[in-house]
């Protein structure tokens, strides 16, 4: 263990310590909150449009970013209502410990998925720059398996090769312009 490991350690246990606090039902419905109200906002605050310039004085310019900063709200607060009150009656059943169990499991894992987006993007940066010595790297418990979560999960990213190539080019283009 060495101090990459200490640094990746703080904000998977506060993860895991949130999680176990706010138990299953609250963190799924935060993710699911943020996600639906991003993904219904961006398909509907238009039809929100209309209803805001009839009923309000703001100006036409101001009225899609209103929209869906509004429709955003309505979502995010409907859904952390309903998962309050699925939280209520799972403590009322007496599965509050095992919510907390899970929740305590799921705020880990979804901290250990943020901190390998962010790596995902740091690891970009330190390609060339070699911020975190290779053999720190090599010698973590931590860094590897969680740098590789978002890989794993999403395909799509390719490991981040894609992002360490269009780095690279970006890197070349800099360098070539420097030199001039």
């Amino acid at each position: 263990m060495n101090y990459l490991d200490i640094i990746l350690s703080i904000p998977l246990l506060l993860g895991l310590y949130k999680g176990l606090k706010r138990g299953i039902i609250k963190e799924l419905a935060s993710l699911l909150a943020l996600t639906l109200g991003i993904y219904v906002a961006v398909h509907f605050s238009e039809q929100v449009q209309p209803t805001l310039q009839a009923n309000t004085s703001i100006d036409e310019s101001f009225l899609p970013i209103i929209a869906f900063a509004a429709t955003f709200i309505m979502i995010v607060l409907l859904v952390r209502l309903l998962g309050l009150m699925l939280d209520k009656i799972i403590k009322l059943v007496a599965l509050g410990m095992i919510s907390g169990l899970l929740g305590g499991f799921f705020g880990l894992l979804k901290t250990a998925f943020i901190i390998s987006a962010l790596l995902l993007i740091f690891n970009t940066l330190d390609y060339h720059l070699e911020l975190i010595p290779n053999e720190q790297k090599k010698n973590s418990l931590l860094y590897q398996p969680i740098s590789e979560m978002v890989p794993l999960l999403l395909p799509e990213v390719e490991d981040g090769n894609s992002l360490i190539k269009d780095a690279e080019k970006v890197w070349q283009e800099a360098e070539g312009f420097i030199s001039l």
